[in-house]
């Protein structure tokens, strides 16, 4: 194991601030402004708002230069990202500036392998965050700069075969939804003169779920509880999920059994429209703001109302249709009359056929994926322990 040094010993941390929003001259100008929202990845190179330079000489924030490593301290604690071009941050940012010797790729790995360290020190009632001091005294290895460099080369090649996969996992799920565009298209144009009917007319069973909380635990069983943070991109991910009891999953599936290939969706709350569809072997409780689709086998193939009810014109009525300021919801009502398309069963068994293909070579994509991960996180710890 190398010998450490505290963090705040070699990097210069700055601070941000967010210029009054009641002054226009200050926002809209040259100057990239991040905040939290930014963090999309670890590379940071575009901002959803930019500001002025009087923003700048009239606020708290200052200009972070190309090559720092931004953390948030507030409310995405763990993150962080290198910065590739000029950047002012708000208040719940940090910039770390490398001082000599400290190569910038090896800093910003090592920050990455505190995540759940960071995370786990967080403190707040309602938005978590962590203290400067906490930042200042995390032990950085104390490493000749060539050295750092050789770390972070074979932990940026880990990476890069990681996120590789990433990308090519996110292609075939677009030709998934291309496919589906090319052969259907949508209610409103109908190029291809298909008959129109409504969502209910696809579907043998569309029902809420019970709008009472079930237990939930941390432990992972046969029993996942289902939310609207489980639904993410028309797939569901159990990596944060809860579990209910066995007692509580056969309680809550009196009214109704989700099986393989049926649609849960999400009609209530921040997350309404998202989507998700039932794998084989997993035997799911619906949690609240959810509601299940089971397509009506004689007329409907589930892959085609799988895509349906991801596609952006059902999206579409979705939001034409949300009420409720506090918490956004669509009526159930509303839903079972979303326009739709009924084309003959064959058209939509060819399109099933080439959707299966795609989903096939996902879920390898996908393996290999989590595999080019555990590789990455066993070399981080390795590299961190000195041992690489």
């Amino acid at each position: 194991m190398s010998s450490t040094i505290p963090l705040g010993k070699v990097v210069e941390i700055r601070g941000g601030g967010t210029p009054s929003r009641s002054v226009e001259r200050y926002w809209g100008g040259p100057i990239p402004w991040a905040t939290v929202k930014d963090f999309k990845s670890t590379r940071l190179d575009k901002t959803l708002e930019s500001i002025t330079p009087e923003g700048v000489k009239n606020s708290a924030t200052s200009i972070v230069p190309a090559g720092s490593i931004i953390v948030p301290t507030r409310m995405a604690v763990g993150k962080a990202a290198i910065n590739s071009v000029d950047v002012a941050i708000n208040q719940d940012l940090k910039a770390l500036l490398p001082k000599k010797n400290i190569d910038p790729n090896f800093l910003l790995h090592f920050l990455l392998s505190k995540s759940e360290f960071l995370e786990s020190r967080a403190q707040g009632a309602t938005v978590k965050g962590i203290k400067l001091e906490l930042l200042r005294a995390l032990e950085f290895p104390n490493l000749r700069v060539e050295e750092q460099r050789r770390i972070a080369n074979i932990l940026d090649k880990a990476d890069g075969i990681r996120r590789k996969l990433m990308l090519l996992e996110r292609l075939l799920d677009e030709s998934i939804r291309s496919v589906f565009q090319e052969m259907f298209g949508d209610p409103q144009s109908n190029k291809f003169g298909f008959k129109v009917g409504h969502l209910e007319h696809l579907c043998e069973l569309i029902t809420d779920c019970l709008h009472t909380t079930p237990d939930h635990f941390d432990e992972p069983n046969a029993y996942p509880s289902i939310r609207s943070s489980e639904l993410q991109g028309g797939y569901i991910d159990l990596s944060s999920a809860k579990y209910v009891t066995e007692e509580e999953y056969n309680v809550r599936i009196q009214r109704y059994r989700p099986e393989p290939d049926d649609i849960i969706y999400c009609r209530e709350g921040a997350r309404y429209g998202s989507v998700g569809r039932i794998p084989e072997g997993m035997t799911p409780c619906l949690g609240q703001r959810t509601m299940l689709l089971k397509a009506n086998r004689g007329i409907c193939n589930p892959d085609y109302l799988w895509s349906v009810m991801r596609s952006d014109f059902i999206l579409d009525r979705a939001n034409q249709a949300v009420g409720g300021a506090a918490s956004p919801h669509v009526n159930i009502g509303d839903i079972r009359k979303f326009p739709s398309l009924m084309p003959p069963l064959e058209v939509q068994e060819e399109f099933s056929r080439k959707c299966r293909n795609l989903l096939r070579q996902r879920e390898r994509v996908l393996e290999q994926g989590r595999q080019a991960t555990l590789l990455f996180l066993v070399l981080s710890q390795r590299a961190f322990r000195g041992e690489l």
